[in-house]
Order: C-alpha cells, then sequence, then structure tokens
C-alpha cells in the first residue's frame, strides 16, 4: 500500500447485456481491498441495494467514503486486536458504535486519505494529530458523515432481524435513532456553496490567443485536438461529461434557422449505459437534451477533426471496432478508443499556464466563463434581466425554474457594485474637502 492510498479502492465491472437495440451496458461498483482483491462484502451490497437507483457517480462516491470508514476500522484493529467491528456487533445483537467512536470517526472524516494512511503505516500506540493544511472542506466532511451514518443505519435493519415479538423491532428502531443523533450532532456548520468562478474578460483573451498560437498545444494530432476541445468548452459551455459524450452524428453543419441562415448546432443527448462506451467510468449529461448552436468556424473545425485526425486513430485500432464517440486518443494502446475524463482534466489544466493570476483552470471554469461573458454581452446590448434568465436557460438547458442563471450574473453585480462605489466616493470628496477647510 502506497503512503497516500486507502485500504480499500473501487473497482467497476462492466457487463454488456441484452442483444441487438436493446443491448446495453451495466457498470455495477465495488468495494475491494486493495491487496488481497477480496471484496468487501456489506459496503458492496448497501450500494447495490439502497443507491440502485442512483448514478453511477453516485454509488462510486459513497463507495469512497466507504473506504474511508474501512481504513478507519482497519486503524482500530491495528491498536487494539481484541476491538470488534460494528457490523460484528450488530450481528451479536449490540450497538454498531459507542458515542466516543462516533465522535472519533467523524474527526477522521476532517482529513485526507494520506493522513489516514500515514496513521496504518506506523507504529505508534498514541494517535498523532493530522496536518491541518490537509483538512477537506465541512462540505466534504459532512458528505462523508452522513454517508456512513446511512450505511450504519442499512446495517441494522439488515442484522437484526424480526421475530414473532416486538423486541427486535424496538431494539432495531432504538439503534436507529441513536445513530441519526450521534452522527448529526458531529455535522460541522453548513457553508454556502461557493461563487462560480470564472476567467476574466482579460484572461479569456489571453486563453483564446495561445489557442490560436498553438502556444500551449503543440501542432500535432494530439494538440489539434486538445486546443479543439478547450475551445468547443470555452464557446459552448458545455459540462464535461456532455463534451465526453458527444457523438459525430451530434454536428449538424447546416442547421436553418428561421429567417432562412445556416449554423452549426450540437445535438445534446442522454446515453446512459450505452454498450458501445468503453469507458469503465462511464460520462453522465446532467442536464436536459437539446440542440445548442456554434459559430461557422467551429463546426468547420470539428468536421476537419472527424474526417481526418480522428479517422487516421479509428484505422489504427487493431480490433477494428467502430463507435461514433467524437473525441479519442490519437496514440497508445487505446488508440481511436474515447479519451476519460483523467485525459480531459490533463487537457484543460495546461490553460493555467497562460491565464495569468489563475491557478487552477477545469472545464467548470471554462463553463462558467462562457455563461459570464453571455449574460454579459446580452447587457451590453440592453437585454432585459429576464431575457437575459430566459437566454441562459435555454443555453444551459437547465430547468425553467433554474436558480443557476443567477450564478453567472454575480460579476455583473459586483462590477455595478464597484461602479457605484467609485460614483459614491466622487460625490462625498468635495464635501470632505470643505469641512476640512472650515474646521481651519
Amino acid at each position: 500500500m502506497s503512503a497516500t492510498s486507502l485500504p480499500a479502492h473501487v473497482v467497476v465491472l462492466f457487463d454488456p447485456t441484452g442483444r441487438d437495440s436493446q443491448k446495453r451496458s451495466i457498470r455495477r461498483p465495488f468495494l475491494v481491498n486493495r491487496e488481497t482483491g477480496l471484496t468487501y462484502e456489506f459496503a458492496s451490497t448497501y450500494v447495490y441495494r439502497f443507491l440502485k437507483t442512483k448514478s453511477l457517480n453516485t454509488q462510486i462516491c459513497a463507495l469512497r467514503e466507504l473506504a474511508f470508514y474501512v481504513g478507519w476500522l482497519e486503524l482500530k484493529r491495528q491498536r487494539n486486536p481484541q476491538w470488534r467491528s460494528p457490523e460484528a456487533r450488530v450481528r451479536e445483537g449490540g450497538r454498531p458504535l459507542t458515542i466516543g467512536e462516533v465522535e472519533e470517526l467523524c474527526n477522521w472524516f476532517q482529513y485526507n486519505a494520506s493522513d489516514l494512511t500515514r496513521e496504518l503505516s506506523s507504529d505508534k500506540k498514541v494517535r498523532s494529530h493530522p496536518s491541518s493544511r490537509s483538512a477537506v472542506e465541512s462540505l466534504t466532511t459532512n458528505r462523508r458523515i452522513w454517508t456512513i451514518c446511512l450505511y450504519l443505519v442499512w446495517l441494522v435493519s439488515e442484522l437484526v432481524e424480526d421475530d414473532a415479538t416486538t423486541s427486535h423491532a424496538s431494539i432495531r428502531y432504538q439503534y436507529q435513532v441513536e445513530l441519526r443523533r450521534s452522527f448529526r450532532a458531529s455535522l460541522n456548520a453548513k457553508k454556502k456553496p461557493a461563487i462560480a468562478r470564472s476567467l476574466s474578460k482579460e484572461q479569456a483573451g489571453e486563453v483564446r490567443d495561445a489557442l490560436d498560437n498553438s502556444t500551449i498545444y503543440p501542432n500535432t494530432s494530439h494538440g489539434a485536438r486538445d486546443g479543439l476541445i478547450s475551445r468547443l468548452l470555452l464557446d459552448t459551455g458545455l459540462r464535461a461529461g456532455e463534451l465526453l459524450k458527444l457523438q459525430t452524428t451530434d454536428i449538424e453543419d447546416n442547421y436553418q434557422l428561421r429567417d432562412g441562415r445556416m449554423i452549426g448546432v450540437l445535438d445534446i443527448v442522454r446515453r446512459p449505459n450505452d454498450h458501445m462506451d468503453e469507458r469503465i467510468d462511464e460520462p453522465a449529461v446532467k442536464t436536459l437534451p437539446g440542440l445548442l448552436h456554434i459559430g461557422h468556424s467551429l463546426t468547420q473545425a470539428l468536421m476537419k477533426y472527424i474526417v481526418g485526425d480522428r479517422r487516421v486513430a479509428m484505422n489504427s485500432r487493431k480490433d477494428d471496432i467502430e463507435h461514433s464517440y467524437l473525441f479519442v486518443c490519437h496514440s497508445g494502446k487505446n488508440v481511436g478508443k474515447p479519451i476519460s475524463r483523467r485525459n480531459l482534466i490533463r487537457i484543460v489544466a495546461k490553460l493555467k499556464t497562460v491565464a495569468s493570476g489563475f491557478e487552477e483552470i477545469s472545464s467548470h471554469v471554462l463553463r462558467h466563463t462562457h455563461f459570464t461573458e453571455i449574460a454579459d454581452h446580452a447587457e451590453m446590448k440592453g437585454t432585459g434581466k429576464d431575457d437575459i434568465k430566459a437566454m441562459l436557460i435555454n443555453r444551459g438547458r437547465w430547468a425553467p425554474h433554474s436558480t443557476m442563471p443567477e450564478l453567472y450574473t454575480q460579476r455583473r453585480i459586483e462590477r455595478k457594485t464597484a461602479e457605484l462605489i467609485a460614483e459614491r466616493e466622487k460625490l462625498i470628496a468635495p464635501k470632505k474637502k470643505k469641512s476640512v477647510s472650515r474646521s481651519r
């Protein structure tokens, strides 16, 4: 086990099922011991039964939180070989955890995996205090706390069986109430969601200049693809999952508008459980499906990529399997296969070298930037607030009553506030001078 890995990790099994048009792919996640390869039965069963209607990403996230719980169990066993796990206690009709153990467990949820793995690799009998620099956000801590709380509540309901009397049912209810109360007491104060960060007008200009001059992406098939991906994110506001799910058939270069003009469009489609998607971590389209208008030059660049570099990569596949996903790998053992989310993160991260003063750039930062630009440009043309909101909802494909557009008008509000403060200072400045002269 490495210095930054927990004893358990998540493994996703890919299982195509059905035939012809009914063919689908089922992806089921498991929590597995990193060294032995054995499955943690209770954790994996909990996700399969309790979260079976949730998305794959939600199930994986829950198992990752349970990996912290499993690591804490291992730490307790190392410190005290006689210590019994909550699973063993519940089987014998006992409480899963004491109040003190709940507090200790929730305290560990405040820190990163490296803190817990450092303690697991240490032979000290006294627990050291983790580094405060590695503490996670309170929202992350609360998510971990509540995930484990629900897991233990489910564990009690599964292992405390009913009988002819009401004694077991009463015990089960009592344990569940105690668990919820104990874990709820350890929740941190809620924080408001962070304001959507986006590039300034100057920073966005620096990024676009770099894309046009091939400053960060070399003049190769990889570089051309990476530059096209970054441009597409910045000019459309696509989510990462939406971009990764795009297919060549989703691009139309001659979509006719009402006035007879032609424009390019992207057809955003939800394709869950696609058996042609070879990625274990299947991307997902979270927003509503619909058409997304794009500029003529961007459309032409996409069409050029499809018939050029992409076609070369597809022809290089040794298995001759054809698929329609737009962006593919151009070399190595995965040539011709759809790019992964990890590849996309790496591609976009290179932009931080050209956006001065911006430490970290992600696909979501580019999404925020796009919608902020749309709101600013619409305001400059005199568009009303309600019309701006309607435009953003249409562009972002949110539900009609979504509050998301308010995030992208935040910069406009901040700018107006700054202008108001500047004007106010000009108004009160002469009064200050007069009052000074009178005092003299």
